[in-house]
């Protein structure tokens, strides 16, 4: 859809901005399928480290959603330095998800709510 559909941006205004907010997001996500999987194929503790900081930087809720924890089997095929990093930094990525989700609860499109005038002021 990207390719096709969406491939030119609109020039300026709001839809402008939830472009550019859109695309981005895509993006992260993809990026973060991209990292996970340098970080299980990753054979040192560095390079699996340096990957899951990645991971962790790009994840979104849909991420977390669509990437189902790996099995004990496959986690246990891992390096140890991988799948203990693994297992310890997981609480780190769903703190980020959550925070992220507080984020957005705030928006509506990528766009600031004027919560001021939401509700009448009561003088």
């Amino acid at each position: 859809m990207w390719a096709s559909d969406l491939a030119t941006a609109p020039v300026e205004g709001w839809l402008a901005s939830v472009y550019q907010s859109a695309k981005a997001s895509f993006d992260r996500q993809r990026w973060a399928y991209q990292w996970f999987a340098a970080f299980s194929g990753a054979s040192d503790g560095e390079g699996a480290f340096a990957a899951w900081e990645l991971v962790e930087a790009c994840s979104d809720e849909r991420w977390a959603f669509d990437n189902r924890r790996p099995t004990w089997e496959v986690q246990m095929s891992w390096p140890y330095g991988v799948r203990s990093h693994y297992r310890l930094s997981w609480k780190d990525v769903q703190k980020r998800i959550k925070d992220e989700k507080e984020e957005l609860k705030k928006t509506y499109l990528w766009t600031d709510l004027p919560l001021e005038n939401q509700w009448p002021r009561r003088h």
